[in-house]
């Protein structure tokens, strides 16, 4: 679990130095790996037939995937079989992520933003 309390966020703005420390201490992130496990992804993912063709394979999205996981080849591997498993059986969860969308705001609206605050350290989250 991240130590939230020891990398108080709000209105702090990190040196380089300081988010390096932070990735490798709190997501196992060390750059000399960093571009030899987002080849290895990639690698398993075009191995992957029902993989290849539709799962995102940008290097943003999946060190986004990979720091989620902690740098575990396997959970990410995991996560990606997941996120593109959801995204092809139910494409409209994710089509319409517009914050203006009448059906989104009203959700908005209920308090969903509201009540995942309370569970994640002040940062709102939207699903």
């Amino acid at each position: 679990m991240l130590d939230f309390e020891k990398w108080k966020t709000v209105g702090k703005r990190f040196s380089p130095e300081e988010l390096r420390e932070m990735a490798r201490a709190e997501l196992n992130e060390e750059p000399a790996r960093r571009e030899k496990d987002l080849k290895a992804i990639k690698e398993w993912i075009r191995k992957q037939p029902h993989l290849a063709k539709t799962a995102k394979q940008d290097d943003d999205f999946l060190l986004l995937v990979l720091r989620g996981c902690k740098f575990s080849l396997e959970k990410t591997k995991r996560k990606i079989e997941a996120w593109n498993t959801i995204r092809n059986m139910c494409p409209e969860l994710f089509d319409r992520w517009d914050v203006e969308d009448p059906d989104n705001r009203e959700l908005i609206n209920m308090g969903w933003e509201n009540e995942t605050r309370k569970k994640n350290t002040g940062r709102p989250v939207i699903f």
